[in-house]
């Protein structure tokens, strides 16, 4: 099967325009003919002189066939026949060939047309690809029911599986063409290529094109509505969530009209925000969508999250919700809040992204239209076109002007006709600056190249005007976007700022905690004076044995007490304990029973676990422990949401930054293609400064003295916020409790702990530490010694009696103390035991504070992103364990945020002070040197940059630089008078600069002629009188001779244009000689029989030599 056909079926599939013309003329010799690359743009390829338009859109026309075509030429080239011809039509008034080199073959033109339609398929392909990461970036980020109910993901990749057959047809049939030209003429005749898969593969991609345009139409005409259901869905289960929480109640509460007003506040809020949204997007065309709104809806959205998480911490858990269920709910309206944020950002950019890919949808189109023109595909893929021959030159038609005799009133006056239509396609060929056409044309063909030539010219003007409103956009987006870029980097600065202010208030918190410790302390001091001055006031009270008696009473009926109250326990005599004042309080008052014990054992393990993990204070409870330290996490957890998003905002600016600075290394011919995605910031900064080779030693240690400085501060500040996280887990509590507390507990094994940062602030804190625990011990011993003290024992025993007399409400009236005792204590041991109620109260308690444990560690999970184990929260002690193992996680993930903020703000450094050197040299380079760069932020900087790479990389805008193809073609005529070949201005500039010198010089002396020539010539009046030697008028005449001789004399020659030099030698020569032999003539003629006097000599005279020269 061969390539043959007159008509192109595929055209409806690829434009609606109209068509583009046969025959593109040809502006530049073949030699001069730009080498397509396969990322040259369509655009390009249609605008360059190679015939992007091909001659393989079937040029053979019996019109214009002038010579005799031998039937059996190879079909595979006929569409590519005329080529030549229309080459050299136009080579033959514009473009000669060169003197000594011969005209292209027909057979080359056809392998450079071969070889641009392969370029064509190669810009096609990426002009799909662009269009598939396009739709790929819309299907990752919109999530709308369009997305879905057009599947735009698999008919792309249909598409693209389609493309690649086409593609994989068309290349092999180009690389079988360019074979068999390269075969003989002999050859080719014999020779045919195969089509029916090509025709098949375009047919089907045309088709699936068509369908792929369609879905791209219809995601511009409704992909804002649908995106607009999206949103309004998520709204609606905001709204039913809230509704939930505030309307449904779980319990009698007397909040239940609070909750309602604040349920009725949060829909209200969010109705307005939804609607906002909703007339956005339902209500303005894509293409009017402003960006500069989108930062606005959005930070609505963002403030009606911060009102919700207020109205959760405070309100909804008065709706009888507990914290597992609300903290469910929580995080459900959080998701739906970045669903809609996520919604409106992607309806901002659909109107960028669609834009790109009808842009590239457009290119696409005039690609394929010249692949398909090229090929001339028949307009079936079953018929087979029959072959054609061409007609012979006989079978033309005679009349060349029949077709337009129907136009004039006879036939008598066609000639006169034809002629002023020839004239007027002549003129109209000359104001649009239009190759003439041969003459042999009739005069229809001819005005239908005219026709096409003036529409390719309209169509050239609206692409140009196109371009234009594409590039004022992008400056324009540019623009705002900067703006932006400049609003964000203020907001951080001043959020930086309260940040700072936090923590100063803060640390004159903790200042003041310390001056309150050292009270406490100094109090404490006095306390052990004076229970050192009890001790000695209780050694020397006076003891009588009957104390003494009645204290063995006393400790055997007590002793009896415990035995019938327990059975495991026994009280002897001997026992260290009954010595133990305290101890034997303890069993008086609580009657040591096994629940009490068990119960005091569970109290103190509490108390000691809480200690190590959360440090309770003095005076307070386990539920206003687990308080307090609710209230920490939940601190924490928002300063945890803060850092998050300050990372984000500086990964963002980052991210800019190194684009900028790959902008900036592209445009550099020095180091085009380098990359930086992996180099460090020393990196990036040798390869700036190799870019643009202008930064001395000196800068480079003021950039490092600078570094220092702002690295110090940067520590200076680190190490502040990271005291700042230190002290929210480790408080100054601990110092709160007094040496008194320790010396009560007795049987206490920990010692009074410090707080680390009072350790590490004054080496006095940890003196007043030993000197504490040296009295403690002291106390210890001193009262190990007075327990067998009698007077210490008289006084526990009056103690004993009135609280045994306010427990049993009884009065002894005076009795002896043996009788009191045995009666008060008969009274209490048929009294109820009084700690059965605050047992069961704290066992209660205890259930409590397992629930709240474990809604505290299941929160650190949250943070933390793990999932909470089962745990009974019947057992708090196995909810602590596994609390404070999170704990340690918890602070980890605090110190990788500490740590991952750190490096972003050194690299957010570097790169601004890469910018800022950037921006100094550059200005440098431009001349440019009242700008203050120190004193501009990063953003700034970052758009100064980019300023003055534009003015740098568009040497037609600026006044600083000119492009060396400009330069060329300015000093063009220059070379060619100076007869210099190279068109290197480094090579012919010196050259042009010395012989611009030379005839300047030249022609400054030349005028120095022109004075004494004017006043020499102008005195000739033809009088033999005149020429008298002996004259006054002569010697007048000869000094100017003689001025001329001395400026020939002092002439810089070597400093001018030698040809002219002797040609001004020249003429001062034959000036003298002229005057000279005028003078000889006259004086011969004359001969005066007595010698007259001597002419007067002028005043001015000049050297002898001239006049030795001269005669």
């Amino acid at each position: 099967m061969n390539v043959k056909g007159t008509s192109n079926y595929l055209s409806h599939f690829f434009s609606s325009k109209q068509s583009k013309p046969k025959v593109v003329r040809i502006s530049t010799p073949l030699a001069n003919t730009p080498n397509l690359s396969p990322i040259n743009s369509a655009r390009k390829l249609h605008n360059s002189p190679s015939l992007s338009q091909s001659s393989l859109v079937n040029l053979y026309d019996d019109k214009n066939e002038k010579k005799d075509i031998n039937d059996d030429q190879n079909s595979n080239l006929k569409n590519m026949n005329s080529y030549k011809e229309i080459v050299e039509k136009k080579n033959s008034k514009d473009n000669k060939p060169f003197l000594g080199s011969k005209a292209p073959s027909q057979t080359n033109f056809q392998k450079v047309e071969i070889t641009n339609q392969l370029d064509n398929l190669q810009t096609l392909r990426s002009h799909i690809f662009k269009i598939t990461d396009c739709v790929s970036t819309i299907t990752t980020t919109n999530f709308s029911n369009i997305i879905i109910e057009t599947n735009i993901s698999h008919e792309m990749s249909s598409l693209y599986k389609k493309f690649k057959k086409f593609y994989d047809s068309a290349s092999k049939y180009y690389g079988g063409l360019y074979e068999i030209m390269n075969q003989k003429a002999e050859d080719r005749k014999t020779n045919s290529l195969p089509i029916a898969s090509l025709k098949a593969n375009a047919f089907a991609f045309g088709d699936k094109w068509k369908e792929v345009i369609d879905i791209f139409k219809a995601l511009e005409e409704n992909g804002l509505t649908s995106l607009a259901s999206y949103i309004a869905l998520k709204f609606k289960s905001i709204h039913l969530t809230i509704i939930s929480i505030t309307t449904t109640n779980r319990r009698d509460t007397v909040h239940a009209e609070a909750l309602l007003e604040c349920g009725g506040k949060l829909r209200h809020l969010l109705l307005g925000i939804n609607n906002s949204i909703q007339q956005l997007l339902l209500h303005t065309a894509l293409h009017n969508l402003d960006p500069s709104l989108m930062n606005a809806y959005i930070n609505d959205v963002k403030a009606f999250t911060r009102v919700y998480n207020e109205a959760h911490f405070r309100e909804f858990p008065k709706s009888g919700c507990n914290s597992v269920d609300l903290a469910q709910f929580k995080s459900s309206v959080m998701s739906f809040f970045n669903d809609i944020i996520k919604g409106i950002r992607c309806a901002f950019d659909l109107k960028t992204q669609l834009n790109t890919i009808f842009t590239e949808v457009e290119e696409v189109q005039k690609s394929l239209q010249l692949t398909m023109k090229s090929l001339d595909l028949p307009q079936t893929i079953i018929r087979t076109v029959a072959k054609s021959k061409p007609k012979k030159k006989k079978e033309k038609q005679a009349d060349t002007f029949e077709k337009i005799k129907h136009f004039v009133a006879g036939s008598e006056n066609s000639i006169v006709v034809c002629s002023k239509v020839e004239e007027f396609i002549e003129n109209m060929q000359w104001k649009l600056d239009l190759p003439l056409d041969d003459p042999n044309l009739d005069v229809w063909d001819r005005l239908k190249n005219l026709e096409e030539s003036f529409f390719r010219k309209i169509e050239l003007v609206q692409e140009t005007e196109k371009d234009i409103a594409i590039l004022k956009k992008n400056l324009t987006d540019q623009g705002k976007e900067m703006s932006n870029m400049i609003q964000e980097a203020q907001e951080t600065n001043n959020r930086n700022k309260y940040i700072q202010k936090k923590l100063n208030e803060r640390i004159d918190e903790l200042n003041k905690m310390y001056e309150k410790a050292l009270k406490e302390k100094q109090e404490a001091f006095a306390t052990i004076e004076q229970k050192d001055k009890l001790i000695r006031e209780l050694k020397e009270s006076n003891c009588t044995k009957r104390n003494k008696e009645i204290l063995d009473k006393v400790g055997r009926k007590m002793g009896e007490l415990m035995n019938a109250n327990e059975q495991n326990f026994e009280f002897h005599k001997d026992d260290e304990d009954i010595q133990n004042v305290e101890k034997m309080s303890v069993f008086v008052v609580e009657k040591r029973c096994q629940t009490c014990r068990a119960f005091l054992e569970m109290k103190k393990q509490s108390e000691e676990m809480l200690q190590n993990i959360i440090g309770v204070r003095k005076g307070e409870t386990l539920i206003g422990a687990i308080e307090r330290i609710t209230k920490e996490v939940t601190s924490l957890r928002d300063i945890k949401a803060k850092l998050e998003q300050e990372n984000e905002s500086y990964a963002d600016e980052i991210k800019k930054l190194k684009e900028t600075l790959k902008k900036v290394l592209a445009r550099s011919k020095l180091l085009q293609g380098r990359k930086i995605d992996h180099a460090s910031a020393d990196d990036i900064s040798k390869l700036i400064e190799k870019a643009l080779d202008d930064i001395n030693d000196q800068h480079a240690k003021e950039l490092a003295e600078l570094e220092d400085k702002l690295r110090k501060e940067h520590n200076t500040m680190l190490r502040n916020i990271s005291f700042e996280m230190d002290s929210l887990f480790h408080t100054d509590d601990y110092s709160s409790e007094s040496p008194l507390k320790e010396i009560e507990k007795g049987q206490h094994d920990s010692p009074l702990i410090t707080p680390r940062k009072i350790q590490d602030k004054s080496q006095k804190s940890k003196g007043i530490k030993d000197m504490i625990s040296r009295k403690l011990k002291q106390v210890e011993k001193r009262l190990s010694q007075t327990e067998s003290d009698l007077a210490f024992s008289n006084d526990l025993l009056k103690r004993v009696e009135k609280w045994m007399m306010k427990i049993t409400h009884l009065s002894t009236n005076d009795l002896p103390i043996q009788d009191s005792l045995q009666m008060l204590m008969n009274a209490i041991e048929f009294r109820p035991n009084p700690l059965k109620s605050p047992l069961d109260k704290a066992l209660k308690e205890l259930g409590s504070i397992g629930s709240e444990l474990l809604l505290m560690a299941t929160r650190v999970d949250q943070f933390c992103e793990r999932k909470t184990p089962n745990i009974p929260t019947s057992d708090p002690f196995q909810v602590l364990s596994y609390l404070s193992i999170n704990f340690d996680s918890f602070i980890n993930q605090v110190s990788n945020i500490k740590a991952d903020n750190t490096s972003i703000i050194i690299e957010n450094q570097t790169a601004e002070q890469s910018l800022r050197s950037i921006c100094k040299v550059s200005a440098r380079l431009l001349e440019n040197e009242g700008m203050n760069f120190d004193e501009m932020n990063i953003t700034q900087l970052a758009f100064q940059a980019q300023t003055f790479m534009d003015l740098i990389s568009n040497p037609e805008d600026n006044k600083f630089f000119i492009s060396i193809v400009d330069l060329n073609e300015l000093t063009k005529k220059m070379r060619k008078t100076a007869n210099i070949q190279s068109i290197v201005p480094f090579n012919y500039l010196p050259i042009l600069t010395e012989t611009f010198i030379r005839q300047n010089t030249t022609l400054a002396e030349a005028y120095k002629f022109e004075a004494p020539l004017a006043t020499l010539f102008n005195s000739f009046d033809f009088k033999n009188s005149s020429y008298d030697p002996d004259s006054k008028d002569f010697s007048i005449l000869r000094e100017h001779i003689f001025q001329l001789h001395s400026i020939i004399v002092e002439m810089p020659e070597s400093e001018m244009q030698q040809s002219l030099v002797h040609v001004l030698k020249y003429f001062v020569t034959i000036s003298a000689s002229l005057l000279s032999r005028i003078a000889f003539i006259t004086h011969s003629a004359s001969e005066p029989s007595s010698p007259s006097k001597p002419a007067e000599e002028p005043t001015r005279m000049f050297r002898t030599g001239f006049r030795k020269r001269f005669y």
